[in-house]
């Protein structure tokens, strides 16, 4: 089994990394161990995507947290855990910007956009229901392995 480690903030050169990683074990088992605060959306659904739609099983274990945009990497394996003590977060998605009232309405828009994709990816991939994804994320909520079992988000809390 390959293993991918996958340690920090997302980004592009975290989406470069899993890209060739995947295409150096081609038809492999792989492992993913995941230790995020999260960081860009966009690359965390790159990833995601890559997870979800490789040709054999993806195991992602989460080592002592999965945050924000990390949570979708998680969403998106085949068999997902978490050790004991892990924390997992979900928010709304924040952006900061400049413009006219109609351009700060369009970008508003646009990020509910996302929020409704995203959310809907996480009810698609979980046991989770969109609604109450939604519900933790405009709340900024934190919850345990144990939540996340529940949740769908994890299947299995490590010893």
């Amino acid at each position: 089994m390959h293993t991918i480690n996958l340690i920090g903030e997302i980004n592009e050169d975290m989406v470069r990394k899993v890209a060739e990683e995947l295409d150096e074990c081609v038809g492999e088992p792989v492992h993913i161990r995941l230790c995020s605060e999260g960081g860009s959306a966009y690359d965390a659904i790159a990833i995601a995507g890559m997870v979800a739609n490789y040709t054999a099983e993806v195991t992602v274990t989460v080592y002592g947290k999965a945050m924000s945009a990390a949570i979708i990497i998680v969403a998106a394996g085949d068999i997902r855990k978490a050790v004991p003590g892990s924390w997992f977060m979900v928010h709304e998605d924040s952006g900061k910007t400049k413009g006219s009232t109609t351009e700060i309405t369009a970008y508003a828009g646009q990020m509910q956009a996302e929020e409704a994709s995203w959310n809907s990816l996480l009810a698609q991939w979980t046991k989770t229901d969109t609604a109450t994804w939604n519900n933790m994320a405009v709340k900024t909520t934190y919850f345990s392995a144990q939540t996340a079992r529940e949740l769908g988000l994890i299947d299995h809390i490590l010893n």
